[in-house]
């Protein structure tokens, strides 16, 4: 699938210089051009996309950042909080930030620290790499359905798969098949999208071509793609 949104990467990405969604230049504004009614940024730094929406904040001048490979960069006002994200990724790095710190705020019985290990456990990551900031879509959508696992009552049944959620923000209308799965109508074509194992098919196109698929985002992007058409 083109235009997937890009994986994580290893190191500290500490100053992009191409886009990873269009692979156009990227630039270092202020951040009261990307949020100007937040005034309590005056002073830091975003990096931006020349060419579409994807951005990413910076960390405060003097923070001290430990990367996915372990080595501690401070900051010069530049270094970057994560990957660039364009709005789908940033409403589930916001909505996933959301979910987790109840998991460590009072009176919750973890504590910061041990929240922060378990969700590297979790997603099988360095400790050091577990930010949300620099989490994928996908990996931000396996993170949440872990935390509605760990806080479910006993007994308790599971809600409407969460797939539903993003689904619905990306203005993609579905339907919640007998057994479970979702079909979503794109473009004249039927998804079948199937919660448990993360994948999908597409009815009307060659099976070589779309069985199997992977990924809630490879979806979305399937779905807005098609529609542009």
């Amino acid at each position: 699938m083109t235009n997937a949104a890009p994986e994580p990467d290893t190191a500290l990405d500490a100053r992009p210089d191409a886009c990873p969604y269009c692979g156009s230049e990227v630039e270092l504004v202020g951040a009261s051009a990307v949020y100007p009614h937040r005034p309590e940024l005056a002073g830091r730094h975003v990096w931006r996309c020349t060419a579409c929406d994807a951005h990413v904040g910076c960390h405060a001048a003097g923070t001290r950042v430990q990367g996915r490979d372990g080595v501690v960069t401070v900051s010069d006002g530049t270094l970057a909080m994560g990957s660039l994200a364009n709005k789908e990724l940033r409403a589930a790095r916001i909505e996933t930030h959301r979910l987790f710190d109840v998991l460590w705020q009072p009176p919750a019985r973890m504590s910061r620290r041990e929240a922060y290990a378990w969700m590297a456990r979790v997603l099988k990551l360095p400790q050091e790499a577990a930010h949300i900031a620099s989490l994928g879509f996908d990996e931000c959508v396996q993170l949440m359905h872990a935390i509605e696992d760990l806080t479910r009552l006993p007994n308790e049944a599971p809600p409407v798969p969460d797939a539903a959620r993003w689904l619905t923000q990306a203005g993609i209308g579905y339907a919640v098949e007998a057994d479970g799965h979702l079909t979503v109508q794109a473009h004249g074509d039927i998804v079948d999208y199937w919660p448990d194992s993360d994948s999908w098919s597409v009815r009307s196109l060659a099976a070589e071509a779309q069985q199997g698929q992977q990924g809630l985002h490879g979806l979305i992007l399937f779905c807005k793609q098609r529609r542009r058409r």
